[in-house]
C-alpha cells in the first residue's frame, strides 16, 4: 500500500492545458501533502495526450494513466474505475480537472475521514469573466456555493469499501448520474454523508454546459 492516506483520481479528455493545470497546481500548495494523484486520460487526441502528459509528469505526486478509447464514448465512471484500480491508498478521491482546491483542502478532507464516512464538499462556481486566480482561495466566500446535489466535485471513500462494490457503474455514459448512483449504494451499506464546505472550498472553473 502507498505511504500516502489518499489518491485523488482524475478523468481527462481533450480539455485545456491551462484548466489542468490550474487544478494541479492547486495540490502542490496544499497545506497537506498526504496524498498523490492519478491522472486518466480517456482517450484524448496525440497532441494533446503529449502535452497533457508532459504537464501532469512535472508534478511528482501525479501518476499519468492513459487509456487508448479514442473513437469511444466519454464515460467517467469507466475513467474514475481506472485510477480506482491503480490506487493502493486507504482513500480515494473522486473529483474533477475542472476544480481549484483551497490550500487546508486534503488536511480539512482527511480530518473528517473516519472510514465509515463519505466525506463531500459542494463547489463554488467560478463565473466566466474571473481571470484573479492568484487571489481566488482569498476570496472564497465571494461566489456562489453549491448544494448538496453536485456529488461529482468531491466525494472521498475508503478505498476497501469501492473496491467492495466495484467502484462506479460503467453503464452510465457521459457524467452526472454515477455519482448519485454511487452515493446511494454506499449509503446502503451504511456509510454517513459528511459535508467540508463550511470549513475549507473547492472552485470550479466555469466552461460552457455540455449535454
Amino acid at each position: 500500500m502507498s505511504g500516502k492516506r489518499v489518491t485523488v483520481v482524475l478523468g481527462y479528455r481533450d480539455r485545456e492545458l491551462d484548466r489542468v493545470k490550474r487544478s494541479l497546481a492547486s495540490l502542490n500548495l496544499q497545506t497537506c501533502d498526504d496524498f498523490c494523484v492519478n491522472f486518466v486520460d480517456y482517450g484524448s487526441r496525440p497532441l494533446n495526450a503529449r502535452a497533457v502528459r508532459e504537464l501532469t509528469d512535472s508534478f511528482t505526486f501525479c501518476r499519468h494513466l492513459y487509456s487508448d478509447t479514442r473513437g469511444h464514448t466519454w464515460n467517467r465512471s469507466r475513467a474514475l474505475n481506472i485510477g480506482i484500480r491503480h490506487s493502493r491508498t486507504e482513500f480515494v478521491l473522486t473529483t474533477d480537472v475542472d476544480m481549484i482546491f483551497a490550500p487546508n483542502f486534503v488536511e480539512t478532507l482527511l480530518l473528517k475521514q473516519d472510514g465509515n464516512t463519505i466525506v463531500c464538499c459542494a463547489p463554488r462556481w467560478l463565473p466566466k469573466t474571473f481571470t484573479d486566480w492568484d487571489d481566488l482561495t482569498t476570496s472564497g466566500d465571494d461566489f456562489p456555493l453549491g448544494d448538496q446535489s453536485q456529488l461529482g466535485g468531491c466525494q472521498c471513500v475508503p478505498r476497501d469499501i469501492l473496491t467492495q462494490i466495484h467502484g462506479f457503474d460503467e453503464s452510465f455514459e457521459y457524467w452526472g448520474m454515477e455519482d448519485t448512483d454511487i452515493q446511494w449504494r454506499l449509503t446502503k451499506l451504511g456509510l454517513r454523508q459528511t459535508w467540508i464546505d463550511d470549513k475549507t472550498s473547492i472552485f470550479h472553473q466555469w466552461h460552457p454546459k455540455e449535454r
